[in-house]
């Protein structure tokens, strides 16, 4: 009865008592109370040791538990409340705050600090984790500023360590998850959705995996999925099967060097450096620069092709050339015994042939095939000149009649002859009607004399006429003072007609990262 009037008498004065360090601490509620000594409340309850309420939802500054820390300056890290947990497992809290809304389990603020501060000597030093939400969220409110919604950062100098990382943990995500997702919901052209910056050498944005290692996606029109800029290095490097693959309604992969960079470089092992596909272009290069440098650039290094074409159905390169003094393909032997071109199989050429003159035959020599060649020279003229000819037997009155083609008088002009009589008998042949209707009559003066004959023409169909051969022609402005022989002159090869300088072709990159 004693001790339930003391209980009673002490509720109703507003007073508890705490057993703390030999000291008695008292605790008056409903007022200010000052204490220098540790106040301990201890148990072994089921819930809460200790559980403070309050019902007022109308008032900012209304708090169930409100901890303050009254030193403006403290020069050690302190906390105006702190929770702690003694477990050496995995489980349990240090501190839990939970919200049975949509608002904030745990809310952190400071003016210009860390609103919520988490360290791990080992472990993960903030943790969110959501059921059908966000597990952390991070924003940063101001229009204005250049601070993070959310930032990692990371001091070890060990290798894959990260400043922020993310990680989809199920073996079977669904299409599109990401462990990092950056998403920027501006309508214009400014802003990123990852940006990704490193301060030395190393590799702003690195993805690595069995598949795509970096994958970017754009649906504004001649915008890309993924863009990269280096003023001194590469703006995009992958490594892979595909190093880097680009698809795209306009360009796959599209790429813009400085004055001495390249606008998409491609090293591969045993595939291609750069390979592209399309149901147009796949491969376009463009370069405002003039010579040596180039649109497309192939180099090879060992005993294969610089650059390689090939086409099922249309031609495996086309080339044209819009420049008074150019060429559509431009090749150049430099080489001991080397070309600077060959061609396996059939040769067209709509237009003249300068510079073809020389050894227009050459075949396995029929005597010696195996070591040796048989060339020939061509026949020149001044004039577009075809040569026929033939052997004809005078019938018993001592004539003959040549037919030529039924097109050769259409193709050709200005006839002239030659015969020569073969064996013993007779020694006179001479032509008694000339050409007409497509044919020539021979007389000799006996029967039965075989002859040898040859006509030459001079060719008068349209093409021939169109372009007809100009013997003597002055050397065009830009080909002054240059050769297309120099050597024979005692003049270097840099004043050749169309000489271009060799051009200095960039090392390999290192594959190396």
């Amino acid at each position: 009865m004693l001790k339930r009037t003391l209980l009673t008498a002490l509720a109703a004065s507003g007073m508890l008592a705490f057993a703390a360090s030999a000291q008695a601490a008292y605790l008056q509620l409903g007022t200010s109370n000052v204490s220098n000594a540790t106040t301990t409340l201890s148990g072994s309850t089921v819930g809460s040791e200790l559980v403070v309420k309050n019902s007022n939802g109308v008032s900012t500054n209304a708090f169930g538990l409100y901890g303050l820390l009254t030193a403006t300056s403290p020069t050690v890290t302190v906390g105006a409340v702190r929770g702690a947990n003694n477990a050496t497992n995995a489980r349990g809290y240090g501190v839990w705050g939970s919200q049975a809304g949509s608002g904030s389990g745990v809310y952190g603020f400071t003016p210009s600090g860390r609103g919520v501060w988490g360290n791990s000597t080992s472990g993960i030093g903030v943790r969110g984790s959501s059921s059908t939400g966000t597990g952390v969220y991070g924003t940063h409110a101001a229009t204005t500023g250049t601070n993070p919604g959310v930032r990692g950062d990371t001091g070890s100098t060990a290798a894959n360590a990260a400043g922020v990382y993310g990680l989809v943990s199920s073996s079977s995500p669904g299409a599109n998850s990401a462990g990092v997702l950056g998403v920027n919901e501006g309508t214009g052209y400014d802003g990123v959705g990852v940006y990704g910056s490193q301060a030395g050498k190393g590799a702003g944005v690195y993805g690595t995996s069995a598949g795509t290692g970096v994958i970017g996606a754009s649906s504004g029109y001649l915008r890309a999925g993924v863009y990269g800029t280096n003023p001194s290095g590469d703006g995009v490097r992958g490594y892979g099967d595909e190093g880097v693959a680009g698809y795209g309604g306009t360009d796959g992969v599209y790429g813009s060097g400085g004055l001495f960079g390249n606008g998409v470089r491609g090293v591969g092992g045993d595939g291609p450096g750069i390979y592209g596909t399309s149901d147009r272009t796949a491969i376009v290069g463009h370069v405002q620069s003039a010579a040596p440098y180039a649109g497309v650039w192939g180099k090879n290094d060992s005993s294969g092709f610089g650059v390689l074409a090939e086409s099922k159905s249309g031609d495996a390169i086309s080339a044209t050339s819009a420049s008074a003094t150019g060429s559509g393909i431009y090749a150049e032997e430099t080489g001991a015994s080397g070309r600077a071109g060959w061609f396996q199989g059939s040769v067209y050429i709509s237009g003249g042939c300068t510079g073809c003159a020389g050894a227009a035959l050459k075949i396995d020599h029929p005597l010696d095939p195996a070591h040796k060649y048989l060339q020939h020279s061509t026949v020149v003229s001044p004039q577009m000149k075809d040569i026929y000819d033939g052997l004809v037997t005078t019938d018993a009155k001592g004539f003959a009649t040549v037919t030529m083609p039924r097109w050769f008088q259409a193709v050709n002009r200005t006839f002239r002859y030659q015969l020569t009589i073969i064996g013993t008998g007779g020694w006179n042949a001479r032509v008694v009607k000339e050409i007409a209707h497509n044919r020539f009559t021979i007389q000799t003066d006996t029967s039965a004399v075989k002859v040898s004959w040859q006509v030459t023409g001079i060719r008068h169909d349209r093409y021939a006429n169109a372009h007809p051969v100009q013997v003597v022609v002055a050397k065009a402005k830009s080909d002054q003072g240059k050769y297309l022989y120099p050597e024979l002159y005692g003049k270097p090869k840099t004043e050749t007609i169309g000489y271009r300088k060799a051009p200095m072709l960039p090392d390999s990159p290192s594959q190396k990262h």
